[in-house]
């Protein structure tokens, strides 16, 4: 199968997160990675591809403008070319979510914590823009702990079993 992975990053998390997947698919398929702000969607397209995992950061509640711009290009040019990928997944990365987050008394952080509920729906509506011809799988959602706005938090312990699962379920 060829296999695109696109995603946005910040601060390097997601570059992680990107490299390990195509290290794990790579030895049974054709694995390409690329930064959305460096390949065009069309690009992707005129490779021919079977199938799309794409991930991003959260920020503030929703999907990074560049993740979400370029899959909604994505989906057109598809839809344009009446084309379907075979399989899509996609993941996340987000600040950790802390229980106190949710009593939260400040506006702002009460704001902030009532929008990250809402961000699943916001992928899921992302993910059926494509027309893929195998049900999504359920978003992959990774906690970057510390997280400072200079970006130095990192990824939880557990991601790289956590992205080692994803991909094997991707590849079922």
């Amino acid at each position: 199968m060829k296999i695109w992975i696109v995603y946005d990053s910040k601060f390097g998390s997601n570059i992680r997160i990107a490299a390990l997947m195509q290290e794990l698919l790579s030895p049974n398929h054709e694995v390409h990675v690329s930064y959305a702000k460096k390949i065009s969607p069309k690009a992707v397209l005129a490779t021919n591809p079977d199938a799309l995992l794409f991930g991003g950061p959260r920020r503030i509640g929703k999907i990074s403008y560049t993740l979400r711009s370029w899959v909604k290009r994505y989906a057109k040019t598809l839809q344009k070319k009446q084309k379907r990928m075979v399989k899509i997944a996609a993941w996340e990365t987000r600040g950790e979510i802390k229980p106190e987050t949710a009593n939260a008394e400040s506006k702002m952080e009460r704001n902030i914590y009532e929008k990250n509920l809402k961000t699943g729906e916001l992928w899921s509506q992302l993910i059926k823009m494509l027309p893929v011809e195998q049900p999504p799988q359920e978003l992959l959602s990774l906690s970057i702990i510390n997280e400072t706005s200079l970006g130095n938090g990192q990824l939880e312990p557990e991601y790289e079993a956590k992205v080692r699962t994803f991909i094997q379920r991707f590849e079922a």
